[in-house]
């Protein structure tokens, strides 16, 4: 069943997504909060195991009042392997996914009407050549080792914006 319902939903899986992205968006230029709302409910489901359940994204995807859904994903060293395995679990909901996941990200429309994509994170690994090696991602935003508006992000950030309109 879905999770509280908003126009624009991001299911991620952990918690330091869900502090991460809000900050990486407002960095590019993206208002996060407008009328005392978030502009995307961002929904952390505890891990890949918990968000790739079957039937956990095809219930959102018909949720009442859905315009767009996002997934994030780490890609956990090998993002072909989850882009396959998270398709297997969308794939009957679309006429036709691609076999490879597109470089600027998924970013589809569902039959029933809603704007639907996948992002798949690199992984963070660079984090450990730190000067203070081990931070996680949300801490090495904090402290400014990792630059909301570098080049590497800007793929990430028109990828959000398209699939929510922003």
């Amino acid at each position: 069943m879905p999770s509280n319902v908003h126009p624009r939903k991001l299911l991620v899986e952990g918690k330091t997504d869900k502090r991460v992205i809000p900050y990486l968006i407002e960095a590019n230029g993206v208002k996060w909060e407008r009328c005392g709302e978030h502009v995307v409910h961002i929904d952390p489901r505890g891990g890949f195991q918990e968000l790739a359940k079957p039937g956990v994204i095809a219930a959102e995807l018909r949720a009442t009042g859905l315009k767009a859904l996002g997934v994030v994903l780490d890609a956990n060293s090998n993002a072909p392997r989850r882009w396959k395995q998270i398709k297997t679990h969308i794939d009957g909901e679309f006429e036709r996914l691609p076999d490879q996941m597109p470089r600027a990200g998924l970013d589809v429309i569902h039959p029933q009407g809603p704007r639907f994509g996948v992002w798949i994170m690199p992984d963070h690994t660079w984090l450990a050549w730190q000067d203070e090696p081990g931070k996680q991602l949300h801490q090495a935003v904090e402290h400014g080792i990792f630059d909301p508006q570098s080049p590497r992000s800007r793929p990430f950030v028109k990828w959000f914006r398209r699939l929510f309109e922003l």
